[in-house]
């Protein structure tokens, strides 16, 4: 498995592959990141999407190479751009397929640069490929968080603004949160001392969507309420929602009046961490129940909610003729360069094409130097190509620059600790949980750092912590803690029976080899048909689990044997890789027999 990565302008985590060292840190690219971008009512045709019940904002002004395009703003997505394949062959763009089977998202690779325009703006960009029907062209919040933007849902307008207006003195003001992972996600407190989310979707059109446990004491405590059963589309397949109507409800420190209600899809995925305290989502229905002010310069939000209906109903959209609905936007949006770089770095970085990856990240640390995350994220392909001295220097230069980015500080702490240096290596993750304490991506570094110093117990705590927050973890952590487990004397009995239960895939072949149910000629075989990353890094993890068999069973000589071959594949970006170089120190320590 692949430690934990991180880009935080845009990435995705929960369903993200966590093999690599390097991908759950990428928050640009990867599945996690687009919740319900881009969703459809059921019975909508392909080419139906703007309707009056799905209304969007549309960006005036687009065209790629010259070209008009319908372009709508999503701040549900954290990619930058989205572009149709069949909107990309109309325009001439050559597809450039990802090697990676990434079934997490509805991605399928990047075309070739274009120059994006809207209005008089104009930016280079490689726009992420999709299938998925009724849209042409969207850009995600990445692509415009350094405006400022007027949502006034009484009139359905999106007005970029030059200051923030004096009256919002008088409204709620709410931070923009960094958990949304590259997302337009707000923050308020809560009242243990943490902090809750609010998630703002203009790429959903429906109104206020509640997690489980909120929408359950909803319908506790409005029993009466209409409720039908629902059908969507969206960019991560299809699922079943239950639809309802409010005439009042509370989300965190908002109230609405009058919107539309449903519960989050299965299927609704969203980055692990931030759904962690999400009080839920507001789409372009609930929008169209308050006025908000984002000040994307200043990271503050500004929410002043409509009193009742009648307060602020939803007008028509003024010098709209196509009778759609759609949001009309006023003012020249400007768009940040760095965010388009940063995405075709993304999909270079997980394919593994790290003197791709590494030349889009210069390129975007050029046009926006005091990106931390930019900097964070060049350190992680770095790391994959092997170059630990540029790495040190970029995830160092990351904390200069955002003391608090607890992601730098992870990647940090992993290097030092592949360097011998175990106790900044500490130093650094503990600081990463302190920054992020509820983040399972904390834990799992420290874990793994402790995993490579050889404290066993203290490696099992953190990788049980770690699954204590996150449980739809994926299955490497339950693996690593199997090994400890086994080391110690009998284990726990049942693991074989929770492995059958595991989802198909390459996690599931290496547990059934730990639970005595595959040989190592099957896992070898297994490891080279390639799931959601490439094959060496499959065999990386074979050889290394299979050199841990060895060693557990006492055979010294056959476990070095196979840690050599778990460094032999090169994948030094994979804790396994670490984890086998480790072992291999250990097995050649004076005194060890």
């Amino acid at each position: 498995m692949t430690p934990p990565a991180a880009i935080r302008p845009p990435v995705v985590r929960a369903s993200v592959p966590r093999r690599n060292f390097l991908l759950p840190r990428v928050r640009h690219l990867l599945a996690a990141v687009l919740p319900l971008t881009f969703l459809l009512h059921a019975g909508c045709e392909p080419n139906d999407a703007a309707t009056d019940a799905d209304s969007r904002v549309v960006l005036p002004g687009a065209a790629i190479n010259g070209r008009p395009i319908r372009a709508i703003l999503d701040t549900g997505s954290s990619f930058a751009t989205f572009l149709n394949e069949k909107e990309a062959q109309r325009l001439g763009l050559r597809f450039q397929p990802t090697p990676l089977k990434a079934t997490t998202a509805p991605v399928e690779g990047l075309f070739d640069q274009a120059r994006l325009t809207i209005g008089s703006e104009n930016v280079t960009a490689q726009f992420a490929a999709t299938s998925f029907p009724g849209m042409e062209l969207a850009l995600g919040w990445p692509a415009v968080r350094d405006n400022r933007l007027d949502f006034n849902g009484a009139a359905r307008t999106l007005r970029v603004l030059a200051e923030v207006p004096v009256e919002t003195a008088g409204w709620l003001k709410l931070k923009l949160s960094a958990k949304g992972g590259g997302r337009l996600f707000l923050e308020f407190p809560l009242a243990d001392g943490t902090t809750g989310t609010i998630m703002v979707d203009t790429g959903d059109p429906d109104g206020v969507a509640l997690p489980s446990a909120p929408w359950k004491q909803w319908r506790a405590d409005h029993p009466q309420a209409p409720l039908a059963l629902v059908d969507k589309l969206g960019v991560l397949g299809s699922w079943t929602v239950a639809e309802s109507h409010a005439e009042k409800i509370a989300l965190g420190p908002l109230t609405f009046t009058d919107v539309p209600v449903r519960n989050f899809g299965d299927g609704e995925a969203g980055d692990d961490d931030a759904e962690a305290g999400s009080a839920g989502i507001i789409g372009l229905g609930a929008l169209e129940r308050m006025e908000m002010v984002v000040d994307g310069k200043n990271s503050v939000a500004y929410l002043h909610p409509y009193p009742s209906a009648g307060a602020g109903a939803a007008k028509a959209s003024p010098g709209l003729a196509d009778g759609t609905g759609d949001w009309a936007v006023v003012g020249q949006m400007r768009l940040k360069g760095a965010a388009f770089a940063l995405d075709a770095a993304g999909f270079k970085f997980i394919t593994e094409d790290y003197d791709g990856a590494i030349a889009d990240f210069t390129q975007a640390v050029a046009t926006d130097p005091k990106n931390a995350d930019a900097f964070d994220s060049r350190g992680n392909a770095e790391v994959g190509k092997g170059d630990r001295d540029g790495a040190m220097a970029d995830y160092t230069h990351a904390l200069e620059l955002d003391p608090a980015n607890a992601d730098a500080c992870a990647g940090r702490g992993f290097l030092k600790a592949q360097q011998g240096d175990f106790a900044g290596a500490l130093a650094d993750c503990n600081r990463a949980i302190e920054l992020a304490p509820d983040a399972s991506s904390s834990h799992e570094s420290r874990a793994v750092v402790r995993q490579i110093q050889g404290d066993a117990a203290g490696a099992l705590a953190d990788y049980g912590r770690a699954l204590e927050l996150n449980a739809a973890e994926p299955n490497y952590l339950r693996l690593y803690s199997r090994m400890f487990q086994l080391g110690q004397g009998p284990a726990p009995a049942g693991f074989a029976k929770s492995v059958d239960a595991w989802k198909e895939g390459w996690s599931k072949t290496l547990g059934q080899f730990v639970a005595g149910q595959l040989d190592e000629t099957a896992l070898l075989a297994g490891a080279e048909e390639s799931d959601k990353e490439p094959a060496t890094g499959q065999k990386c993890e074979a050889c290394y689990f299979a050199g841990m068999m060895r060693l557990l069973k006492g055979d010294r000589p056959g476990a070095r044997d196979w840690f050599q071959k778990a460094l032999a594949t090169n994948a030094r970006n994979y804790y396994e890789y670490a984890f086998a170089r480790a072992e291999l120190a250990r097995l050649d320590a004076p005194g060890h027999k």
